[in-house]
């Protein structure tokens, strides 16, 4: 694949909605690369060393996505080349949406119907520092969610994905739920 100015998809969502398991699924199909969160702000960059096989955009001295991108895709041999965009690396590097700016890049939008399960495995995520099942398990034993931090995160969850959906017009558009990617049965029509 010759370098590109745009990715052929990007995967917008939020987090804990199962995007590493559907990029590793994705990237495990021979004509599809799919890179991880590239674009991770720098406070994300640390935790998730060791989940890439490229530096992180913050890490090179490439000031533009779109020319860390062309750097990226240049030696690629697959012919469909996506990433993983979450909401956290958008507010981070918010000229990443120059990477989504022709409406031929198709969208991936990612959610979860169980928000307070995302919320719970946030919060898992945060105590136990376990983001990606090879880092290990949550601790066992039960928690207890404070209903009003609750309530504000999923008023933050629902504010951010209706800017990832108003991102994701004018773009041909998969929806997908983690339920569903859990199940598999709606991953033959991406």
């Amino acid at each position: 694949m010759a370098s590109s100015p745009s990715p052929s998809f990007a995967i917008l969502c939020v987090g804990r909605v199962g995007s590493e398991h559907l990029v590793s699924l994705l990237d495990s199909h021979t004509e599809i690369t799919c890179f991880s969160e590239v674009f991770a702000p720098d406070w994300a960059v640390e935790p998730q060393q060791g989940t890439l096989t490229v530096p992180h955009y913050v890490s090179t001295p490439h000031e533009r996505p779109a020319s860390y991108w062309r750097e990226l895709t240049a030696e690629l041999e697959s012919p469909v080349a996506g990433l993983k965009l979450p909401w956290s690396s958008i507010e981070a590097h918010a000229d990443t949406l120059e990477l989504l700016a022709e409406p031929a890049v198709d969208i991936i939008r990612l959610t979860r119907r169980d928000r307070v399960a995302q919320y719970v495995s946030a919060w898992l995520a945060l105590e136990s520092g376990v983001w990606h099942s090879p880092q290990g398990s949550y601790r066992a034993g039960r928690i207890k969610v404070d209903p009003e931090k609750c309530r504000d995160a999923l008023d933050r969850i629902n504010r951010q994905e209706g800017r990832l959906d108003r991102i994701a017009r004018g773009h041909r558009v998969f929806k997908l739920t983690y339920e569903e990617l859990v199940d598999g049965h709606q991953l033959d029509d991406l």
